[in-house]
């Protein structure tokens, strides 16, 4: 009688565990597939390097990211809740041999710049500011950039 009930008890744990498993996997598949399709609005409003300065908008951010970034991927969840709950108009270029880096970590310098040819980053992520068709801001790095999507500033 004991061995039984033993036994019914650990079909039922397993059955449970079971459920529960497969039920995590497809919400984690269902969320993965869900992140795919959001981000794929992206390519929407991807544009290009020489481009960053030119966009028909006065106010919008210009998101710097590469897909082999780890500390892109960081950032990317959100980004696109950022991109899709705001009402600020936010372009995307990738990562390129079009991009100007610099070596300076001085990012303030680009502050004002209205030439495409002196702006440059010094790495990716970077999360650009333009307020008519020059450089605001300028934010770089995984953290300072998730600081801002989080907190959700209207600086744009």
């Amino acid at each position: 009688m004991i061995i039984e009930s033993y036994v019914l008890y650990m079909k039922k744990a397993i059955i449970l565990l079971v459920i529960l498993l497969v039920g995590c996997t497809q919400d984690k598949a269902i969320s993965q597939v869900k992140i795919m399709y959001d981000y794929n609005i992206w390519f929407t409003s991807k544009i290009a390097w020489k481009d960053i300065l030119t966009q028909p908008e006065p106010n919008y951010l210009v998101y710097v990211y590469s897909p082999n970034c780890g500390y892109c991927d960081q950032v990317k969840q959100v980004a696109l809740e950022y991109y899709q709950t705001t009402m600020s108009k936010m372009y995307v270029v990738f990562n390129d041999e079009t991009i100007t880096y610099t070596r300076t970590e001085n990012i303030e310098k680009m502050v004002g710049i209205e030439d495409i040819e002196q702006l440059a980053i010094i790495g990716v992520p970077t999360l650009i500011f333009i307020t008519s068709a020059k450089v605001e801001k300028v934010l770089s790095g995984a953290k300072n950039i998730t600081e801002f999507f989080i907190g959700n500033n209207d600086d744009v």
